[in-house]
């Protein structure tokens, strides 16, 4: 035995996460990532300060000088080290190897006996300095970044105390690993966990629970995957949220790392006050409302481009508390109270002041009905550079005294995805001003006045607009069905926008029977659904080839998940046919066409056009478009103290223009807690006829009814 004398260790607790993080790390070395900031540095920074403020933040603040090892006993040790720290490492590049050293220094080794879990890195290159601070996945619990550079500024200042403060300017770094998330497959399935309870509303979620299976729908995988990747840096695949559908799974395919490591500089929004902004604030538009806009005006700037949103209570509404409750809606969300005015030869976002809201007239009680209808609200024209972008109006029926709402909105102002956080609002405004009191918001309200300023600041994204280009090279435009056709319209000179619509009856099984095939072909209701469209128009036209056009929400920084305005982009997608192609293998190419497009849907279609040197008046690229309407929020009810509510239910709109040949609503909600499959079809007069869009209506009917024609059915022979 020895009798060597060996120093006491300062031994510290160690958690059930530590322990779990070091198993690994020991077990599977290669699946652990390092955890990095990185900052932008002033060229008047002193070194000798910076270097000396980390090693106090490391040695004394925060006592990250740690090692974790073995004892002979094979018991887990976690040991504070008192002595050396390499407190700053430097390292000189050229600008063009940079991102591969980033990518070594997310990659380096840690010997866990000898190495602390920490490090500090200076990257200089001829043009910029940059601080990297490393953090092994192991401190996680330990550290934040926020916490380590408030520490390490105020250290500095505490060693330079004659000169300039330190300023630690936080830099982007796209494909590297900056949140603070370990690669531990629970933890990542925890944290889809926790995304799956709150989009649902369901703190019931279970990790081996099918997403879609428990109401969840493509929307919401979308707004899922964004807030991952944005908030926790785990990024999953629309293919893989499909394919595997639950918690447990997903964080099997989930990823925390990405090889194409480069550092750029953050992008910083415009400087805007949300609460208040003055009423000659003037902001640029966003590419999606630019790409409105000038079809609003191609259009002849007339009704096209409202949304005539209409519901029915089942219950009392008190009239004045609701308009003062929507009166709380348009100073929380001033995108609702913009005018848009022409400055310089360029139309511009102009916000009313709160306290000139008096001056518009927006709200109309049902006293006060006069000759108006639903109709003719929905047919009104705005003016939009002097009038509110939006009309609340109330109806009661003279008999039962039942009531229902118009609320009239210009597409400028919202889109769909918008209702979404606006009806839970107004919900919660109601409930407040019934009390006597103002409703308390639980977060500001991000304006789309800001995303725009950031958003003409960068541009598009490249890689983005030139997936799109790719994609639809040389693509077949429009639709050609075989057939002759009287027209409705019988005027000479028909107008090409005006439009009739019916309701396709797909059959009282249609959702079970589509819900089935989406689970056998890892696929959505919506790519169900949008496969029978093309298949039912490749056999009308005879097609190889059909380019169809659909939304996608086109809110690409989670920031503005739950901002209302304008955000939508029109994308298309281009669906080749293949010889004797079964149905289900369609739907398979179309999940993967879809899925494989999500990540590049914040370009306009206008922009791909332009690019693909397609002229503007040759109009779009697709004749055909088709939209899901999921979960609508037009269905659901204002709360009432003790528990009481008022339940409504949309009214859908009798539409009379559309700026599509062929447009494709998919209807799916919750009604009386059965989840219903509608479609509504409305199609322009002056080039389709009823009898066209009730034989695309028998082809879907056909094959989402019977089970059989998708075992056995080709797309020749349906």
């Amino acid at each position: 035995m020895s009798n060597q004398q060996t120093e006491k260790k300062n031994l510290l607790p160690i958690s059930e996460y530590e322990e779990k993080i070091w198993m690994q790390q020991l077990q599977k070395p290669h699946s652990m990532e390092w955890v990095l900031a990185f900052y932008t540095l002033d060229n008047r920074c002193e070194i000798e300060y910076l270097e000396k403020a980390i090693h106090k933040f490391v040695m004394e603040d925060a006592q990250l000088n740690l090692r974790y090892c073995f004892t002979e006993s094979y018991e887990l040790e976690k040991q504070i080290i008192s002595n050396y720290f390499p407190a700053l490492e430097i390292k000189k590049t050229e600008r063009a190897a940079l991102s591969g050293l980033v990518e070594a220094l997310q990659k380096r080794n840690w010997e866990s006996e000898s190495q602390a879990p920490f490090f500090a890195t200076l990257l200089q290159t001829e043009e910029d300095l940059y601080l990297c601070l490393g953090q092994h996945p192991i401190l996680n619990e330990i550290i934040n970044k926020e916490t380590l550079s408030a520490q390490l500024s105020s250290n500095y200042q505490l060693f330079n105390q004659e000169g300039e403060n330190l300023i630690l300017n936080a830099a982007e770094i796209v494909g590297v690993n900056t949140a603070e998330v370990s690669d531990s497959i629970d933890k990542i399935a925890d944290t889809i966990l926790n995304a799956f309870k709150e989009s649902l509303d369901d703190p019931d979620v279970e990790l081996d629970d099918d997403f879609f299976e428990i109401g969840g729908h493509s929307l919401l995988a979308t707004r899922i995957i964004g807030n991952l990747v944005n908030a926790h840096n785990i990024e999953i695949s629309f293919n893989d949220f499909f394919k595997s559908p639950t918690a447990q799974d997903l964080a099997k395919c989930a990823s925390v790392k990405n090889t194409n490591a480069v550092v750029k500089s953050a992008e910083l929004g415009g400087n805007i006050n949300s609460n208040n902004p003055m009423i000659d604030d003037k902001f640029p538009l966003s590419m999606a409302q630019s790409f409105l806009w000038d079809s609003h005006v191609a259009t002849g700037m007339g009704a096209i481009f409202n949304l005539p949103f209409a519901i029915r209570f089942d219950g009392e509404v008190d009239e004045n508390v609701f308009k003062q409750a929507f009166t709380d809606l348009l100073l929380r969300h001033i995108g609702l109270r913009t005018l848009f005015v022409y400055h310089n030869s360029q139309v511009q976002q102009q916000v009313i002041d709160e306290t000139q809201l008096g001056d518009y007239l927006w709200f109309w009680s049902s006293e006060d009905t006069g000759e108006a209808s639903l109709e003719s609200e929905a047919a009104y024209v705005f003016d939009l550079s002097r009038e509110l972008p939006l009309r609340i109006r109330f109806f009661k029926d003279k008999d039962t005294k039942q009531q229902t709402l118009s609320f009239l909105i210009h597409h400028m102002v919202i889109d769909e995805w918008s209702l979404n956080t606006l009806m839970p609002e107004l919900s919660q405004a109601y409930m407040a001003r019934l009390q006597g009191e103002s409703p308390v918001w639980d977060k500001p309200a991000n304006t789309i006045h800001e995303y725009a300023v950031a958003q003409q600041s960068r541009g598009p994204h490249q890689e983005d607009l030139n997936y799109w280009v790719n994609h639809l090279q040389q693509a077949t435009p429009g639709l050609t069905l075989l057939e002759d056709k009287s027209l409705e319209d019988t005027n000479p000179t028909p107008n090409s926008i005006e439009a009739k619509w019916i309701e396709l009856d797909l059959g009282t099984n249609a959702h079970n029977v589509v819900a089935a095939l989406a689970r056998k072909h890892s696929s959505s209701t919506f790519s169900v659904v949008y496969s029978a469209i093309a298949q039912a128009l490749q056999r009308l036209g005879n097609l190889d080839e059909l380019v169809i056009g659909t939304s996608a929400s086109g809110r690409d920084e989670p920031k503005y998940y739950d901002t209302v305005g304008y955000f939508t982009t029109m994308v298309a997608h281009r669906v080749v046919f293949k010889p004797k192609q079964a149905f289900g293998n369609l739907i398979e190419h179309v999940t993967g066409t879809i899925n494989d497009s999500m990540n590049h849907a914040t370009v306009p279609i206008n922009l791909v056009q332009r690019k693909l040197e397609i002229p503007a008046e040759n109009g779009l690229l697709f004749d055909v478009y088709v939209q899901i309407h999921a979960d609508n929020a037009l269905y659901g009810s204002l709360q009432k103290p003790q528990g009481n509510k008022v339940s409504y239910q949309q009214i859908l709109p009798k539409k009379t223009e559309s700026l599509f040949g062929l447009h494709f609503e998919i209807m799916e909600n919750v009604v009386d807690e059965q989840r219903t499959l509608r479609l509504i079809v409305t199609y322009q007069t002056a080039r389709y006829n009823k009898d066209q869009v009730f034989k695309i209506g028998q082809a879907m009917r056909e094959a989402l009814t019977t089970e059989s024609v998708f075992e056995s059915t080709t797309v020749e022979t349906v």
